[in-house]
């Protein structure tokens, strides 16, 4: 049963001064300050915060547990303001003060504000609703906005505008919902934007993009899905969601090079909630443009049923691909930026974005072996230098079940280099040196070879033939899953179905969908039967029920 924020936070609330007072600081900036500060996502000094999504989430986690300050804080945060007046023009109530600290104003071409033209502004506003909330709705297909009854004033979508410093604005659950509901909303944007950068962006330009962005959190939380500790995709998504609705502002590209930035901090997992979401919505651009637009509204799609990263799978199964392959193939694009971008092939905008940091190497003869460990769905890049010829390598950590987990989980690794092979396990890299990464898991893993344009991929292909699994023996738990490899370009159907050494069933799938990963559509099994436990130790066989063919074949399989 979803519980009302109003009754939870009628108590704390009673006998605070007013939001609308005319002070020298807001006292719900302040709020949202603290409680960034308090989940440790609060930007360096000087920085802007991009949403107060993060802090509401972070509020709404903390609302039982907290005391003093931090609970004040929250619930204001999660209150909905009074102001002094409203307006109401189709769908959408705008809640305003016309005097004071809080009120709205457009600037003047210093980023001055102009007194008097608090009216204009919410003109202003309603004018840019008109085209956003048609765009994201009906065109992009991402579907109403739910009414919330009387609250505020009627059904109406309600905006609150309000001096918020540094920060463009936020969107508030109005209850709280089970892991996976849905739930009203109301949001708060700044009623200036005098800090937005660079200069050219300041008020209106500020004032669009922050619509296209908070507005898509209504939809999300009102028609797909809330999910505890997940931001980062809510994040990515509306960031990304700006460029979408309004290219020509750019607002994203401020977030892609700062230290916390992902192409400062690429190990870092991809389900990070960490400042580095919002330069992630570089992920929405490469999958737009690989996939499609409407690519990221189907992830949205499958929000209603699973988390963010089995909801992105799940989408991406139903182009042929898994989310490990398109993760893969998106670390590669992050290389191709700047001097090395390639909008034709990669980033249409990729000029614009910074250069990925990479770990220098000196390569001394006869080799050299580099170890470390990598969080679930982070990537690192070497710079590998042999005299005056250089290497990318790309190393990817695929544990997208770890990366789901409350503490993604890191792998270690150790990839070894060597001037002659030394055995057949290394293979021939692009720089003459030959290369071996040592994993337990080495399913778990990708790695791309880049010599200029020249792109490899660390595998043998004729080492994933049809009929032969790997890896091979699969060790369940160890071992993200099982891959069975068949000889096709396009994604198919068929009856996969497992047996004892002894012809016993053990499991089966009717109707299984191949995906492509390592250039290959492969089909897969995670070790369990048919009641989802893990099976014993042992000689299992597997038969493929393909359209025109059967394929079948050994798989020896080892508990922990």
């Amino acid at each position: 049963m979803k519980v009302r924020l109003a009754v939870i936070l009628l108590l704390v609330l009673t006998g605070q001064p007013g939001l609308s007072q005319d002070t020298h600081e807001s006292p719900t900036s302040a709020a949202m300050v603290r409680l960034l500060d308090d989940a440790g996502i609060l930007p360096p000094e000087g920085e802007p915060v991009k949403c107060g999504l993060p802090g509401v989430f972070h509020a709404l986690g903390i609302r039982h547990t907290a005391s003093g300050e931090l609970l004040q804080s929250a619930a204001r945060v999660l209150a909905r303001p009074v102001m002094q007046t409203s307006v109401q023009r189709g769908a959408f109530r705008v809640h305003f003060d016309t005097s004071g600290i809080h009120a709205p104003a457009l600037l003047d071409q210093t980023g001055v504000q102009i007194p008097g033209s608090a009216l204009a502004y919410v003109d202003s506003l309603f004018a840019y609703l008109d085209f956003v909330h048609p765009f994201e709705s009906m065109r992009l297909g991402y579907g109403p906005l739910i009414g919330d009854g009387t609250l505020g004033g009627g059904p109406e979508y309600d905006i609150i505008v309000m001096e918020l410093g540094s920060m463009y604005g936020y969107t508030t659950p109005d209850s709280w919902p089970f892991e996976g509901g849905t739930a009203t909303s109301f949001i708060t944007i700044d009623n200036d934007f005098t800090f937005v950068r660079p200069t050219r962006n300041r008020g209106l330009p500020g004032l669009r993009v922050t619509l296209a962005h908070e507005l898509h959190h209504a939809l999300q939380i009102g028609n797909y899905g809330y999910w505890t500790d997940h931001a980062f995709f809510y994040e990515i998504t509306s960031t990304w969601m700006e460029d979408v609705v309004y290219p020509d502002v750019d607002d994203y590209l401020n977030y892609l090079g700062s230290y916390s930035g992902h192409f400062r901090q690429p190990d870092k997992p991809f389900s990070s909630n960490d400042l580095i979401m919002y330069s992630r919505s570089v992920w929405g651009h490469y999958i737009s443009k690989k996939y499609g637009q409407d690519m990221m509204r189907l992830c949205w799609e499958q929000i209603r049923n699973a988390p963010p990263l089995q909801a992105i799978d799940n989408a991406l199964r139903s182009r042929g691909v898994d989310f490990s392959t398109a993760f893969a193939e998106w670390t590669l694009w992050n290389l191709f930026t700047g001097a090395r971008s390639d909008p034709a092939q990669y980033y249409p905008d990729g000029a614009d974005y910074p250069s990925m940091v990479q770990v220098p190497i000196d390569y001394v003869p006869p080799g050299r072996d580099l170890s470390g460990s990598l969080a679930a769905l982070g990537s690192r890049y070497y710079q590998i230098m042999r005299n005056s010829d250089t290497m990318t390598v790309i190393l990817n950590n695929m544990d997208l079940a770890g990366a789901g987990s409350a503490s993604p989980p890191s792998r270690p690794y150790t990839y070894h280099f060597k001037s002659s092979q030394a055995d057949a396990s290394y293979r021939l890299t692009p720089l003459g040196i030959y290369a071996l990464l040592d994993v337990p898991d080495i399913s778990a893993w990708t790695t791309w070879y880049v010599v200029g344009d020249t792109v490899r991929p660390n595998y043998d292909p004729d080492a994933l033939a049809e009929g032969r699994s790997f890896p091979n023996p699969f060790r369940p738990g160890l071992h993200a899953r099982l891959c069975l490899p068949i000889k096709t370009e396009d994604q198919v159907r068929g009856t996969l179905t497992i047996y004892s050494a002894g012809m016993d069933l053990v499991y089966t799938s009717p109707s299984a969908l191949s995906s492509l990963y390592l250039d290959r559509q492969m089909f897969f099994w995670d070790g369990k039967d048919n009641n989802g436990r893990t099976v014993p130790s042992g000689v299992y066989v597997y038969v493929l029920e393909l359209a025109d063919r059967r394929v079948r074949g050994k798989i020896a399989l080892v508990r922990q």
